[in-house]
C-alpha cells in the first residue's frame, strides 16, 4: 500500500455502467446513479434505500496519475487503486530505510 492510495465505496444496487470516476490532481470524484428499476416506492410500506444521483469527493494528500488508476467493481463494491507519484514513493522508501 506504500505505492498507492486505495478507496473503497459500497454501492449496493448501482450498476457498473452508472458509475464515473474523475481524477484531477489530488482530487477524486465518484459520480453515479442508483436507478429505481422495477420496484415502485408506492408499493412499499418503508424503503431503506435512496435512489437517484450521488457524488462523492475525496482529497488525497498528493496528486495521482489519472491514466494509471485501476478500478474494480464487483457485487456493489468499487475499489480504486490510485498510484502515488514516484517522488512521494521514493520519499516514503527513503524514510523507511532510515528508521
Amino acid at each position: 500500500a506504500e505505492g498507492a492510495f486505495f478507496v473503497l465505496l459500497d454501492l449496493p444496487g448501482v450498476e457498473q455502467e452508472d458509475v464515473v470516476v474523475q481524477v484531477d490532481g489530488p482530487s477524486v470524484v465518484v459520480r453515479g446513479q442508483r436507478r429505481l428499476g422495477a420496484a415502485r416506492p408506492e408499493r412499499y410500506h418503508r424503503m431503506e434505500r435512496s435512489y437517484g444521483s450521488f457524488s462523492r469527493h475525496f482529497n488525497l494528500p498528493a496528486s495521482v496519475d489519472g491514466e494509471a488508476i485501476s478500478a474494480q467493481f464487483k457485487d456493489g463494491l468499487l475499489r480504486l487503486q490510485l498510484p502515488k507519484p514516484l517522488q512521494l514513493r521514493n520519499c516514503l522508501i527513503s524514510r523507511k530505510a532510515v528508521s
